[in-house]
């Protein structure tokens, strides 16, 4: 920072020392002109000519383009910055959504799932009882197995 200030301290003290240059056409102070010289011409150098005008704007250019950098940087900070909390309070509005509706899911499913157990105890409790039928049954087999070997052991004499 301190040799650009330097920097500029020296262009400024060797512009606005330069002798002025008789030309051509009468220059008026009031504007900044930039008047580059030609070879042949009458100057102490050969190159550009700048008016006092001229050298302030440039000046005034040179200090402020680190302010106007300043400026676009933290402009676009402040844009991504307010993109990115969008974006960040878009995806928790989202993630809660989400949450919420496989909560009421849930719930759904566990009321379903209460329904279903009384009915399946309700349909229990009309049946009589199991073990009951299952003897019936296995006795029921066995007399017809019985009764089916005898009449084919009777039939078959």
């Amino acid at each position: 920072m301190l040799t650009k200030f330097i920097s500029i301290f020296l262009c400024v003290m060797m512009l606005s020392s330069v002798s002025i240059v008789k030309g051509d056409e009468q220059i008026n102070q009031t504007d900044s002109i930039i008047s580059p010289l030609k070879k042949g011409q009458k100057a102490p150098f050969t190159g550009v000519e700048l008016s006092p005008k001229a050298v302030a704007e440039m000046m005034t250019m040179i200090s402020s383009v680190d302010d106007e950098i300043k400026i676009e940087v933290d402009k676009t900070k402040s844009d991504v910055m307010a993109q990115c909390n969008f974006k960040s309070a878009e995806q928790r509005t989202i993630c809660e959504t989400n949450a919420k509706i496989t909560l009421a899911q849930l719930n759904e499913q566990k009321s379903v799932n209460s329904t279903l157990i009384n009915q399946l105890k309700k349909e229990e409790s009309k049946h009589s009882n199991t073990f009951l039928m299952l003897s019936l049954g296995f006795a029921s087999g066995t007399i017809a197995t019985i009764l089916s070997v005898f009449a084919i052991t009777q039939i078959t004499k």
